[in-house]
């Protein structure tokens, strides 16, 4: 297992990628996080803890993202009309 600087391992034997989805946190909670290490937020994105909190936004539909990928998941075949 190696470690890669845009996803916390790598699976040498099975080329996948994954992605950490997180709905819990909206814009006030995301920046209550990214302000306890500003280094991080310098170091990862290139830019200062202040321009990256302006350039932030609400995503209010992201929490309906799980919900619907079960759904389209697990709905089974979809029936001709």
């Amino acid at each position: 297992m190696k470690t890669r600087s845009s996803a916390p391992v790598l699976f040498i034997l099975h080329p996948s990628t994954f992605i950490q989805f997180h709905p819990e946190l909206d814009r006030r909670a995301l920046l209550e996080r990214t302000n306890q290490y500003p280094q991080y937020v310098r170091r990862v994105l290139g830019v200062s803890p202040a321009a990256f909190a302006s350039q932030l936004q609400e995503t209010p539909l992201a929490n309906e993202l799980l919900g619907r990928f079960v759904q389209h998941v697990f709905a089974g075949p979809a029936e001709d009309a």
